[in-house]
């Protein structure tokens, strides 16, 4: 599928409680080039953020793109060799980050499609309760208001009034990824 318009979250579910989000997909992006190519399932689940505009191609046209255009091949591998790497960034901060950097990861994708600045810093402007912040990093629900709660006393992030999470120093919680803690 080609994207125009709108915010894809792709994610693994091992059961409807247990799923761990990969990635936010921005547009213009296509999805399903993996399975298109290999002629396969999908591999990977996505949720529509946003309402979506896109159009399909069909398998065999795209395939039949791939075989004739050296340049549509060549910027196909190179996303495809971008999207190996985000998943191997991936695999390792699920098997190897703890609860709040993955917690922070996820806030800060959610920030770079959704966020707004204001006075207070930057404001998600997308429903991100506790549950599916916890849903979204597989964790707890407890392990996320600890984290959380943690974040808040750090004053880095709140609630605003309006129950969005406001982020108010991206750069610290950036630099927070990079400790070694």
């Amino acid at each position: 599928m080609l994207l125009s318009q709108g915010v894809v979250r792709i994610f693994h579910a091992l059961s409807p409680d247990c799923q761990f989000t990969v990635k936010l997909v921005p547009t213009p992006n296509v999805l399903g080039v993996v399975e298109v190519t290999q002629s396969s399932p999908w591999v990977a689940s996505a949720e529509a953020l946003t309402p979506l505009e896109g159009c399909l191609i069909p398998a065999p046209v795209f395939r039949e793109a791939l075989a004739m255009d050296h340049s549509f091949t060549t910027a196909v591998l190179a996303d495809l060799a971008a999207c190996f790497e985000r998943t191997i960034r991936v695999t390792r901060t699920m098997g190897f980050d703890g609860c709040e950097q993955r917690l922070i990861r996820v806030l800060l994708e959610y920030a770079e499609h959704f966020g707004r600045p204001t006075e207070d810093g930057l404001v998600i402007r997308y429903p991100l309760s506790r549950q599916r912040l916890a849903l979204e990093i597989g964790a707890a629900r407890r392990s996320v208001d600890r984290a959380l709660a943690a974040l808040a006393a750090r004053k880095l992030l709140s609630l605003s009034p309006k129950g969005w999470q406001v982020i108010h120093a991206p750069d610290e919680l950036r630099a927070l990824l990079l400790s070694p803690d």
